[in-house]
């Protein structure tokens, strides 16, 4: 179950059990960024907010980048199971130049992440760490984009 972020000014009393976590804040505000009252994007229109996010802002750089993209929704748990295959069409759908686009998923097959580190201290075998911080930091835009 995704959990929901409240940003407090101010002190607050903090009780919870294992399941629910009750807040006594003192002059709270609520504020739905960019949202009317109700209204809340699905995790694919979030998904596909941020890759755009990321495009724009040019830190996409070749078609093995999305591979940053792919292993961070895996890492965050942002989907339990998403193939390649999944992953590449999805990209496909948004309407990015093809030389951005994945043409396949080996495309996605060429990044070789390690299985024993996670985001943000990947390890990719065959990259120089210049080239990890970079596909890192690309990462992190999308995550910090996806999590507003």
């Amino acid at each position: 179950m995704a959990g929901n972020n409240i940003y407090v000014q101010g002190s607050y009393i903090d009780v919870h059990d294992n399941e629910n976590v009750y807040l006594s804040v003192d002059k709270a505000e609520v504020n739905m960024k960019g949202q009317e009252a109700g209204e809340h994007q699905s995790r694919e229109e979030r998904v596909a907010a941020s890759m755009r996010h990321v495009v724009e802002r040019n830190l996409m750089q070749k078609k093995q980048d999305w591979a940053a993209i792919y292993q961070v929704l895996l890492d965050e748990e942002i989907y339990e199971k998403l193939t390649k295959t999944d992953f590449v069409k999805k990209v496909q759908t948004l309407g990015f130049t093809p030389e951005l686009v994945p043409s396949s998923s080996s495309n996605i097959d060429k990044v070789m992440f390690s299985k024993a580190s996670k985001y943000p201290a990947w390890r990719i075998t065959g990259f120089a760490d210049e080239e990890t911080d970079r596909v890192t930091a690309l990462a992190s835009a999308f995550l910090t984009f996806y999590r507003s």
